[in-house]
Parts: C-alpha cells; sequence; structure tokens
C-alpha cells in the first residue's frame, strides 16, 4: 500500500511539473502574442505615416506645377507687355513721320 501511495505522489508530482510548465509555456505565449500585437500596431501606424508623407509629397509636386505656371505666365506677361509697349512706340513714331 505504501509503494502504491509513493507512486501517485510521484504520478501527481510529475503531473504538477507538467501542469507548471504548460502555465509557463502559455503565459509566455500570452506576452509573445501581446509583442506581436503591439508590433503589428506599430506596423500599421507606420504604413499610415508613410501613406500620408506620400499624399503630402503629391500636393506638394501639385502646388510647385502650378505656381511655376503662374511664373511663366508672369513672365510672359511681363514680355508681352514690354513688346507691347516697344511696338505702340514704333507705330507712334511712324505716325510722326508720316504726319511730317
Amino acid at each position: 500500500m505504501e509503494l502504491r501511495i509513493d507512486s501517485q505522489k510521484q504520478t501527481l508530482g510529475a503531473r504538477d511539473q507538467s501542469i507548471k510548465k504548460l502555465l509557463e509555456m502559455l503565459q509566455s505565449k500570452g506576452l509573445s502574442a501581446k509583442a506581436s500585437e503591439e508590433d503589428h500596431e506599430r506596423t500599421r501606424r507606420l504604413a499610415e505615416a508613410e501613406m500620408h508623407i506620400h499624399h503630402l509629397d503629391s500636393l506638394l509636386e501639385q502646388k510647385d506645377k502650378e505656381t511655376n505656371a503662374l511664373r511663366e505666365v508672369r513672365v510672359c506677361v511681363r514680355v508681352w507687355g514690354r513688346g507691347g509697349e516697344k511696338e505702340r512706340e514704333k507705330q507712334r513714331r511712324g505716325r510722326e513721320i508720316i504726319n511730317s
């Protein structure tokens, strides 16, 4: 009977050890899952930030194109305006010559 009790004690001790090991494994997996979830969240936020940066870069590029186009128009207006003044001056001189 004592042998049987000792055998059962050993069996129960081995089960206790197995349960402890299983609990440790579950706890470490829980921490691992939590760390994995945090990594996933960081990756998602990073991807979101990169998309936002790309969008802002596109807007900046578009605004640069618009600014350059307006500068070209301004230069053209200045050149044409000056050309118009020169042309008007030539026409005035030509009329003066004709009238004299």
